[in-house]
């Protein structure tokens, strides 16, 4: 059975997916707002065996709970050990997502433990993975005088801006 490399650059808001073929041919190319119900999509119909490759991120953890049931193999690397993808001036989505895939592709990959379970695992759900994403968010921008809401790591920072605005999602602290 032909084997379909799949690349997945996955974002909060937005994913691309690029399959190529075993000669490198292009089988898909599709942007998508991230959901389990577009990311099962964006996979159905794949031809042959289909193997995804895709960088380690908060996210990557709710991807592979998605899709292991749907695809032959999901390998997950880390992003510096890219130089391809990582020091490339020309930064896009689509882009990264083709050489995710052709590094699969060509058997380059160096593929980096991810845990089952626990953080970032198959257990977490994606709006569970997105609250954890905010909360880090939130802690380093007010390390920067920035607050986000009641989850602020600083309290000075919170009890400065006053109530009214610690009940905010993220505002901007005087």
């Amino acid at each position: 059975m032909p084997k379909t490399a799949m690349g997945l650059d996955v974002g909060s808001s937005s994913c691309h997916l690029v399959a190529l073929d075993p000669e490198g041919r292009l089988v898909r190319n599709v942007k998508f707002s991230t959901s389990e119900e577009k990311l099962i999509s964006a996979v159905a119909g794949l031809p042959g065996e289909v193997h995804v490759h895709l960088e380690a991120s908060e996210l990557a953890g709710w991807v592979r709970s998605v899709l292991k049931a749907r695809v032959a193999r999901i390998v997950i690397s880390h992003a510096k050990t890219n130089a391809w993808i990582a020091n490339d001036p020309l930064k896009s989505d689509r882009r990264d997502a083709f050489k995710l895939a052709e590094l699969l592709r060509l058997g380059w990959v160096h593929e980096v433990y991810y845990p089952e379970d626990g953080a970032g695992g198959s257990s977490n759900t994606w709006s569970s993975t997105m609250m954890m994403s905010q909360s880090k968010r939130c802690a380093s921008n007010s390390r920067s005088r920035r607050a986000c809401g009641p989850r602020a790591s600083s309290s000075r920072a919170t009890e400065s801006m006053g109530r009214a605005a610690a009940s905010s999602s993220c505002s901007r602290s005087a």
